[in-house]
């Protein structure tokens, strides 16, 4: 894989931000080259698309599973310390970009299913990767309950009525 597309890596960074392609980019040969693949489809709208790319599940990995939960059944922790946010890719500057495009992508999609529609068909539990499943069956609306006590501020669940808050939760993405 031709890393010649680094040179682009300001248009590209740019072009999420914006929201559309730039023309500077018409030469990278994005379908070669995942990661550039990942990042058009973020920036045309493909986030469903995005978000069940083989670089998007394994960035969205889950570890330590069999410590999900507590005895009682509760969650264990954040939700964030169960996201390592590394995978291995040649470089990483690669890797910079997949977690930047991921979090593009999380982000339009809680934005899109609460407010812009259309809905999504996606859930967020199919599109975390599960190395080993855990002791209790993880589901969207413990993932949800968990995101939103950990996004509260000063005792208030700002996001209660929001669907997949956990898409817009730093274990996932950067808070908005």
């Amino acid at each position: 894989m031709s890393n010649e597309w680094i040179s682009h890596l300001p248009d590209l960074e740019w072009s999420l931000i914006e929201g559309k392609w730039r023309p500077s980019l018409d030469s990278v040969d994005h379908g070669s080259v995942p990661v550039l693949n990942l990042v058009r489809n973020v920036i045309d709208g493909n986030i469903k698309t995005a978000l069940e790319s083989d670089l998007a599940r394994q960035l969205l990995t889950l570890n330590h599973t069999s410590s999900l939960f507590t005895p009682d059944g509760t969650f264990n922790g954040r939700l964030d310390s169960y996201f390592p946010l590394k995978f291995d890719v040649h470089d990483d500057t690669t890797a910079e970009l997949v977690r930047l495009a991921v979090a593009v992508a999380c982000l339009h999609a809680f934005l899109q299913v609460n407010w812009t529609g259309p809905d999504l068909d996606i859930t967020t539990v199919d599109i975390l990767t599960l190395p080993s499943p855990p002791l209790a069956p993880l589901t969207n609306e413990i993932l949800s309950a968990q995101a939103i006590v950990e996004l509260a501020t000063g005792g208030e669940p700002a996001y209660h009525l929001a669907k997949l808050p956990e898409l817009d939760h730093g274990g996932i993405s950067e808070p908005i």
